[in-house]
Formats: structure tokens, sequence, C-alpha cells
């Protein structure tokens, strides 16, 4: 296979000029800090109790409503289970709406306001709806309630967030739940954390409904976390997401960006036709770079190629090229150390001296200098991350270190075939200052490609589901399917003998013509 190279994570095309998206991407010398490390959330639920939401349709789709608990069977690994709880289809739901309303999602905000309004119109006056805001910071809007025209209230009252939070942070009755320390992004994963234990304790029928634009950008917990959490809850997960092909006016943009670099931007020669230590005209390979080696989803058996690809590009480098070197796994570390009773700051070494501490990089101790210690202030042009081929760990990596999206390459060593492949993709990162730009759109398709088969595989273990819209007015149609798939569900619960771990679950009705939607499995702890 040959080498992948990603820019992380999106532009904002849409709102951007062609010049202006060219030099966020190109110049410019970038601020970087590295905030405290928190720990992750520590999951601490007690699910002796396995509750399962569970909708009913007849051959052709239409919900089966008038079902009794002696109708259900319910089976984990195989094995029958007693049901010990039974919600019919009448009894109080609780329906967390999530909103995405950050940068990215500006163009479908007002249909989404107009569809969730609409959505509210679905429910009856014992059900509760609470309406929570994702983007910089996670907001709960309004807390569930019964009182629909608060509810429609508060859903218009939202707006696209701004680097300095989401939109209703300061309104009344609105609780931050996160402040995100105001970096920027969309806290999609925080978000749907934080909605998931925000459920009144006697909210049995849950769902919750989330529209975003699948991009995670800055939260702490990790989407295994999330994961684990939502095997432990007894929602339905509802991911509604916009089709991410690109609009004619967007490959415009795309077109308008290359056309402007190939015009203004100095022509880099071929490097392999030069002269050895020669530097092709308009390079980078003088700029200031950060290495980060990713070794967080990585065996010990890569640490080698990870070796291998950071001496070719820093070979690659003018030996007087300034580096700041850091490995990360549970832990960001810088490779070179402060020195000891100084403020903490990292300290750059020229390309040569990188070398030499990257052959001692052996593997990456989670009891080594800890970044929490204090703050690490860096400024650097370009960025590249060596990372497995998953690229687990990045997202966190990008939040942590508050680094700019703009200029960051990823290269994934253990993909690379050979040493000659190897070379030609470092020397495309380094001396060509147009790979960005001709690689930003099927990168782009590709990682949110893969955000997307994460989610739906999330969505679907709860019972729910993910919705692909392909233009904002389906907004309502699709608002509308979900609301009424919510309001005919049961909810069905069984004390479970099984030993930690996850366990496949299977529900069944007695009418074999019915088919049974439910939660695909669950995790004991």
């Amino acid at each position: 296979m040959g080498a992948r190279m990603v820019l992380f994570p999106k532009l904002l095309l849409r709102r951007q000029s062609a010049a202006w998206a060219l030099a966020c991407l190109l110049t410019g010398s970038l601020l970087h800090h590295l905030p405290v490390v928190e720990a992750e959330p520590q999951i601490r639920v007690d699910v002796r109790l396995v509750q399962l939401p569970v909708l009913v349709t007849t051959p052709n789709g239409t919900p089966q409503l008038d079902l009794k608990q002696e109708d259900f069977r319910i089976t984990e690994d195989g094995l029958d289970q007693p049901i010990d709880v039974f919600f019919p289809v009448d009894s109080p739901v609780h329906i967390a709406l999530v909103m995405d309303t950050s940068g990215s999602t500006e163009q479908h905000l007002p249909m989404l306001k107009k569809a969730a309004q609409q959505f509210v119109k679905h429910f009856r006056k014992e059900d509760q709806i609470g309406v929570y805001e994702i983007g910089p910071q996670v907001v709960r809007v309004i807390e569930f309630t019964s009182n629909q025209g608060a509810i429609t209230s508060a859903i218009k009252r939202l707006d696209t967030s701004s680097l300095e939070g989401t939109s209703t942070r300061g309104a009344k009755g609105a609780t931050v739940l996160d402040t995100g320390k105001a970096q920027g992004g969309t806290l999609l994963y925080d978000g749907l954390r934080l909605v998931g234990r925000d459920f009144p304790s006697d909210a049995m029928r849950r769902a919750i409904i989330v529209f975003t634009d699948s991009w995670d950008n800055g939260s702490l917990t990790s989407f295994r976390t999330l994961e684990l959490l939502t095997l432990q809850s007894n929602q339905f997960l509802y991911v509604v997401l916009p089709s991410w092909e690109l609009t004619r006016e967007e490959e415009q943009t795309l077109a308008d960006i290359r056309s402007y670099a190939e015009k203004y931007l100095p022509k880099v020669e071929d490097p392999s036709k030069l002269p050895p230590g020669q530097i092709p005209a308009g390079s980078s390979a003088r700029k200031r770079w950060i290495l980060i080696l990713d070794f967080s989803g990585s065996r010990d058996s890569d640490v080698q190629k990870f070796q291998d690809a950071a001496r070719t590009f820093l070979r690659e480098l003018d030996p007087a090229a300034r580096v700041w070197l850091f490995d990360y796994w549970s832990q960001i570390r810088p490779i070179v150390f402060p020195a000891e009773g100084s403020p903490i700051e990292a300290e750059s070494v020229s390309a040569d001296e990188a070398i030499t501490l990257i052959e001692n990089v052996t593997f990456v101790s989670t009891t080594a200098y800890d970044a929490s210690e204090g703050i690490v202030t860096i400024r650097a042009d370009r960025v590249l991350i060596l990372s497995d081929a998953n690229d687990t760990g990045i997202a966190e990596l990008q939040a942590r270190m508050r680094l700019s999206p703009n200029g960051i390459l990823v290269l994934h060593p253990a993909e690379i075939e050979n040493p000659t492949e190897l070379k030609k993709a470092v020397q495309t990162v380094v001396h060509d200052p147009l790979a960005s730009i001709r690689l930003k759109q099927t990168a782009h398709i590709k990682l949110l490609d893969e955000m997307k088969i994460r989610l739906r595989r999330l969505s679907e273990d709860t019972g729910g589901r993910l919705l692909v819209i392909q233009k904002p007015r389906d907004l309502e149609q699709v608002y509308s399917m979900i609301a009424r798939e919510i309001r005919s569900s049961y909810l069905l619960g069984y004390y479970t003998k099984a030993a930690p771990g996850h366990h496949r679950l299977d529900v069944q009705t007695r009418q074999a013509s019915l088919q049974a939607h439910t939660r695909r499995m669950v995790l004991i702890r």
C-alpha cells in the first residue's frame, strides 16, 4: 500500500476565501499550548439490571403498538432471560435533543431549528425533552421538561457558535456542562457522555438524538470511553449527519485554491534530481517543525518503523532547522526535557541532534515526564505526526496540545512498503507546498467516512441508527421519522448473572412475522 498523508482536519471552505484558506494552510507561526492533562472520566455504572429499548415493526415497517410482556423473548449470548421490567409504548419518554452549532454546521442550522421545533410536536404532555448544544462548549439549553412552548423557545435561541463558546451559554436557564476552555472545535464525545448521564434517575424510556457533522475536535473523552459508557446505557442513540459530498461551490473553491497556489507559490524542483544536500526552492526544509511520534495504538514492533520514518524526515530537513520532538502514548512527553527547576518550556533541537534523540526512543514509558506539570509553549510552522493506521489518539492529541488544524500532516509508517516509498512520501511532506491542497479533498472525505463508520456502529449497538441527509430540507422528514420510532418503542429489562465483559443480546417476539429492533450487546462491569 502506498503512503497516506492526511490533512487534519477539515477546512470550512464555504466561508473562506481562497487566499485566506491558503494562508491558513501554508503560512504563519502557530502558537501552541499544552494544557493540563485531565484524566478521562471513570466508568461507574451499575448495569446488573439490563434495560433494552425495543422497536417492533411489521413486514412493511409499521410499528406494532399493542404487544404485552409475554409476547417478548430475550436471549443473552443465546440463553433465555426472564423479563423483569416492561414498559409499553404509551409510558412516558425522555428525549435529549442535541444540536451541533459549530461553524461547520452553519448552513444546516436554520433547517435544523425548524425540524427540531416540528419534532417537539410529535410528543405528548407526559413526555419530556431536554435541549443541548455542542460546539466549543457543552450547554444544557433547557432541562428536561414537558412544556413544549419553553422547549421551542430554547431551540429558537440557538445560533452558530463562536470560538469563545456556544451561542446559548449566557442565556437564562442555560447551564454550561463543559467549558471546553474556549479553544474552539466540537466537543462531540464529551457532549454525548455528559448528556447520557444528565437524564433524570426515574427516566425509563430514553433516547438521544444528535445532529452533527460527526467530527469531534477537542473532547477529553475518547471514542473508546464513549463506546464503553454507551454499551452500559439504556437509551436509543440516533445520529443525523449531513452528506459529505462536495457541492459545486466547494469544488470550485478547491479549484480556486489550487489555481492561486500554482500561480503565486514558488515552483518546487524535484528533490530526487538535485545534488545531495541541496534543498529545493520553496521547500519547508528550513521551517520550524513539531514532530510527534503517536504510539497510542501501535505495537512495540512498530517502533522501528517510526524511527526509520523519523530519521528519513529529519535528514530531509536543513541540518540547522529547528525541531520540537514529542512522543505520545498515554501522555504527551517532550523527548527533550526541560531543565530541572526552570519553567516548563520544551526546547527545540537541530535536525541532526533530533536524529540522535530519535534513535534512543525504544518504548514510551507511561511513568515518564507528565505534561500536566506545566504549560509547554511552542512556536512552529508545520506539524508532522507519525501515527498508526487507525490514528488512535490524534484527535485527543490535537486538543491537548491545542494544535491548529491547518498545517498538520499525518504519515503512517506501518503502511509504507519500502524505503523508496518512504523517502518519496517524506519528500512530498517537506518540499511540496501544494501537497496539502492536492490531498485535501480525498483526505477530508476519507476521515469523515471513518467517523461515520464509528458512529453508525455505536448508534446501531443501542438499537438506534445513523441517518444521512442529502439536503437540509430533508431534516424535517428525518426528525419526524425518528419521533415516530421513539414513541413506538417498548422498554424491557432483565437482571443479568453474566460475568463482566461484552455479551450479545437478541429480542424476538412470539409472532415470527414481526421484527424487533434493539441494542445488539451489553457491557457488564
